[in-house]
């Protein structure tokens, strides 16, 4: 061929290299196409592109002329492993002359059987643009087709010289967009996680990295004390067996890297053994990043991105841009916690005014109420006076329901008030009738104390306390109360003017109330000397 011939195939070729270097396409798209445009420029059997990573390992390989079920055992084909070996030891082309190799059996054949590719002889020249090398191209002739011909060392040298700059160009602009593109997702992510946009932020994440990464499937899992809770998983067949699944915390190397804060990378996460992963089938799984989600003062979490068998190996790039995002990912969810922290405490405040607002006003009117029904009731015959015991009752019940809705809304939670606070409650409502604080010597042991037992010696209090209010003229008032041995002892003594006989029929409710608990109420009165209610009703474990 004559070197206008030369000059004319290689003035074609790079007429084409803006469209196939394009930066919105995936770089083993970009690589095919330029093994084919060598296959044809020189006239070969076969054609291979690779970009080399920051090790000179293949980080992404292309073919032309191969099997495609073939193309994915190139990177640890010996063939191409002695060609890049030997085009980075010098200049120029190299070209090799190989007993027959064979590509290694294609793992994705349905039948099973050995499919193999033997090369006679090999070209190839590293792609340079100045002192770095952004990859290689091989060519290959099927054994006994003969050599190369002597214009393929200029063409492919050209060739090489050409795409070298061209390619590290479009390289430096997909990284710097892609680099935008990071920048921009995390900075969105980060307002709309802060103005409450996103219903789940853990499940954001994890897929926008995917998106980002051109990960395959990714996992999310944060640190909880010794152990580690998987929150979200996407893009594997089988999410549910991974989804909230809890492993303890190795002891090891790995972990105490993500607490410093640095990534993990893995060539082939299928090769790795790890409780996580512990009944799931990894045998698809390729290589992977693991990066810490670092909190304010500690690991909080970590975010795993990975690719399927045989994909591309994540760059230090890639490894630079997806940590910069989970820090600032991280940072986002810290102030996303600390915002619904403080909401907790604002629900915290508006339940404390709720519940103070009951009980100021609330209870203290429903209290004065009961306590002057209590005053006519005696006065009253008949049906009249059912009526209004009735709505007594009703008063107490109210004021004890009131009561649990306000300790329920302090404690934001479900359990049951005990009698210590119950009577403390009743004690200071009580207070402002008397015209001085009752004395309470409440045992510690009576904060067991709680449900229907709490409620039933809570009312015989409350009724006692209304007792003294309208007949004692009490200036005194005791409230004791202990639990020993399994029995609970409550008495209310005042020194008032005492009970006379007519006014003891009104305390059968009070009995009524011990009975109903397997346990007895006492009275003991003399006229000018106050008087003393006892309880003593047996507590059953809870």
């Amino acid at each position: 061929m004559t070197l206008h011939g030369v000059d004319r195939r290689l003035h074609h070729v790079l007429q084409r290299l803006p469209r196939i270097l394009r930066s919105d396409r995936a770089p083993r798209a970009v690589l095919r196409e330029i093994a084919a445009t060598a296959r044809e420029l020189c006239e070969s059997d076969y054609a291979f592109a690779a970009l080399l990573d920051e090790e000179r390992g293949f980080s992404a390989i292309g073919s032309s002329g191969l099997p495609a079920e073939l193309e994915e055992l190139l990177t640890s084909h010996p063939a191409l492993l002695r060609a890049r070996a030997a085009v980075l030891e010098q200049e120029g082309t190299v070209r090799l002359s190989l007993e027959a190799i064979e590509v290694p059996a294609s793992r994705t054949g349905e039948t099973g059987r050995r499919s193999a590719v033997t090369f006679g002889e090999l070209m190839a020249v590293r792609l340079r643009a100045g002192v770095r090398t952004v990859g290689i191209v091989v060519l290959a002739n099927r054994p006994g087709a003969g050599p190369l011909g002597p214009e393929a060392d200029e063409l492919l040298a050209e060739l090489g010289r050409a795409l070298g700059s061209a390619m590290d160009n479009a390289l430096l602009l997909r990284e710097v967009l892609h680099a935008r593109r990071w920048m921009r997702a995390a900075t969105t992510l980060t307002q709309q996680l802060l103005g409450d946009e996103i219903d789940e932020p853990l499940r954001e994440v994890s897929e926008r990295a995917m998106d980002l990464a051109g990960a395959d499937f990714t996992i999310v899992a944060l640190i909880q004390g010794t152990h580690m809770h998987v929150q979200h998983v996407s893009g594997l067949d089988d999410n549910d067996s991974l989804s909230n699944r809890v492993v303890t915390l190795p002891d090891s190397t790995e972990m105490e890297t993500l607490r410093r804060g640095d990534a993990l990378v893995y060539g082939d996460l299928s090769q790795v053994s790890a409780a996580l992963f512990e009944g799931v089938d990894t045998s698809t799984f390729g290589p992977a990043l693991v990066i810490p989600l670092i909190g304010a003062e500690s690991l909080t979490g970590v975010l795993l991105l990975g690719r399927l068998q045989d994909g591309q190996t994540f760059s230090h790039s890639e490894l630079d841009l997806a940590s910069a995002f989970a820090a600032q990912a991280s940072v986002a969810l810290e102030l996303e916690s600390a915002r619904q922290v403080q909401e907790k405490l604002l629900l915290v405040e508006e339940r404390d005014r709720i519940a103070r607002d009951l009980h100021d006003h609330v209870v203290q009117r429903l209290f004065a109420t009961g306590l002057s029904l209590h005053g006519v009731v005696n006065q009253l015959e008949g049906d009249q006076q059912q009526r209004v015991s009735d709505a007594m009752f009703a008063i107490d019940e109210t004021i004890r329901q009131i009561r649990n809705t306000i300790l329920t809304l302090k404690s934001s939670g479900g359990d049951s008030v005990s009698l210590t606070d119950m009577v403390t409650d009743i004690a200071d409502e009580a207070a402002r009738l008397l015209g001085f604080a009752p004395i309470l010597a409440l045992d510690p042991g009576l904060r067991s104390v709680r449900g229907a037992l709490a409620d039933d010696m809570a009312a015989c209090v409350r009724e006692a306390l209304s007792n003294v209010v309208r007949h004692a003229g009490a200036t005194q008032v005791i409230i004791k109360a202990s639990v020993h041995l399994g029995q609970l002892e409550l008495s209310v003594a005042d020194d008032g003017v005492g009970i006379v006989s007519n006014r003891r029929s009104g305390l059968g409710n009070l009995d009524k109330r011990a009975r109903n608990h397997g346990g007895t109420m006492h009275l003991d009165s003399t006229p000018g000397h106050g008087s003393t209610l006892t309880w003593r009703v047996p507590v059953i474990p809870a």
